[in-house]
């Protein structure tokens, strides 16, 4: 299932979240596409230039939220935190590459020797969390559960794509795997065992 997909079953109470398996950049692309605006030459030509790898990823804050510049930076700096430390508590690194070894590494649920297979893997595509008010009076760990949801539905798109089954599905096939291997016998299927008052079939 693609991200979006995942994304569209939770109700965000703190942010707003947009999500593109294209690379744009979400605060300037209003710059961009308005020819009439002094630095649309320049954010063109600074779109054109980055590199189109990783994860790239903004916190936004509306003047609604706040008239008060110190207010707005606080909360997009605290958004920010959040989600930082969520991508590392899964050991993913704040452009969106997964670690093939050291603190972490094991969390994201990607084996190792995929990520040395393909040689760097990472979120891909952009990302971008608008702050609602509600950031303001949030408990922090409330706000990092939520934005834990974002890094964890971007995860299981990546692992998609990767083909790699999700924990549900390994335990699911461990399970099956273990029946198999206890030899627990079929329901009278292709047994040779003589009932109680059955008469013993010829031996050939």
């Amino acid at each position: 299932m693609s991200v979006g997909h995942h994304l569209s079953r939770h109700r965000f109470q703190f942010f707003a979240c947009n999500h593109a398996l294209q690379y744009k950049s979400f605060i300037n692309l209003r710059v961009q596409e308005d020819d009439q605006h002094p630095l649309s030459e320049v954010q063109k030509r600074l779109y054109q230039e980055r590199k189109r790898e990783g994860l790239w990823w903004h916190v936004t804050v509306g003047v609604s939220l706040s008239k008060a510049k110190v207010v707005r930076s606080w909360v997009r700096r605290r958004l920010q935190n959040a989600f930082v430390e969520e991508l590392r508590e899964r050991g993913i690194e704040q452009d969106g590459r997964l670690l093939d070894r050291g603190r972490g590494a094991e969390r994201h649920g990607v084996p190792a020797k995929v990520i040395q297979q393909y040689g760097n893997v990472s979120l891909r595509g952009s990302m971008r969390l608008h702050a609602n008010p509600s950031v303001i009076t949030a408990k922090y760990t409330d706000l990092r559960k939520e934005t834990g949801v974002v890094v964890d539905a971007m995860l299981q798109g990546l692992k998609t794509d990767l083909r790699i089954p999700d924990r549900r599905s390994e335990v699911k096939l461990q399970g099956l795997m273990q029946t198999k291997k206890s030899g627990r016998p079929s329901k009278n299927i292709g047994s040779h065992v003589d009932g109680p008052g059955r008469r013993p079939r010829d031996k050939i």
